[in-house]
């Protein structure tokens, strides 16, 4: 997308931070340094998907939500359980003629007494993730203007918020750019087929990603596309 070139969308019942939320789904960065990085791998990937940027929950408060849903079950199993989430407390809305569901609000989920293929411990984790919601915890503002150590550790201090959730709701729920997610298997594995190593460290991928700086975040979605096997 050139400099003169614009996103247009259409607002259904959207409060007034719209615009911030949706620049914030990264439109509001400048890719120019993205093309600058040295580091050929990831550089040729980034070639291969030419204007790619990370997918984002439309809020932390979801992303929080969502690895609450994940926890010690399928990933199937939490996108339907997410779904009744939706459908019941969400809006709804169409596109494209289809149904859809917005995420819905803390005050929802802390009505919430049962959720079908849910633990005990889940609704409580999801009722303790929505009070953090309502004292600001999860706004993405200062989320994103805090050092990573600091905003991490906050979000750790939310009951049922371990350590890959705290990576998660960083990155893909406030969107920032420049963050190396220690506790991603996945990314691990994709990183050890990419650069051909020998099971090594989380601080040695870590040295690696720093060749990234300041877009390790969207380097690790291109990383992500990269078969393991």
């Amino acid at each position: 997308m050139g400099p003169d070139q614009q996103v247009v969308g259409n607002v259904i019942d959207g409060s007034s931070d719209v615009r911030d939320q949706v620049e914030r789904m990264s439109l509001d960065l400048d890719a120019t340094a993205f093309d600058r990085l040295d580091d050929p791998a990831v550089g040729a990937l980034r070639d291969q998907h030419r204007g790619l940027r990370p997918e984002l929950f439309s809020t932390p408060f979801e992303a929080a939500c969502w690895s609450v849903l994940t926890q010690r079950t399928s990933m199937r199993r939490a996108s339907t359980m997410r779904r009744e989430l939706c459908q019941r407390g969400g809006h709804r809305f169409e596109l494209g003629g289809h149904e859809w569901w917005t995420f819905p609000p803390p005050a929802s989920i802390i009505q919430t007494r049962s959720l079908p293929g849910a633990t005990s411990t889940q609704i409580d984790r999801l009722t303790s993730v929505a009070r953090a919601a309502l004292d600001g915890l999860l706004d993405p503002g200062p989320i994103r203007r805090t050092a990573s150590s600091e905003a991490l550790e906050r979000l750790r201090s939310i009951d049922g918020i371990g350590p890959f959730g705290c990576e998660l709701i960083y990155v893909r729920g406030a969107g920032a750019p420049d963050h190396f997610p220690r506790n991603e298997p996945r990314l691990r594995a994709h990183m050890t087929t990419l650069y051909d190593l020998d099971e090594p460290s989380v601080d040695q991928l870590a040295e690696i990603a720093e060749r990234w700086a300041p877009f390790r975040a969207w380097a690790r979605l291109l990383i992500r596309l990269v078969d393991p096997l």
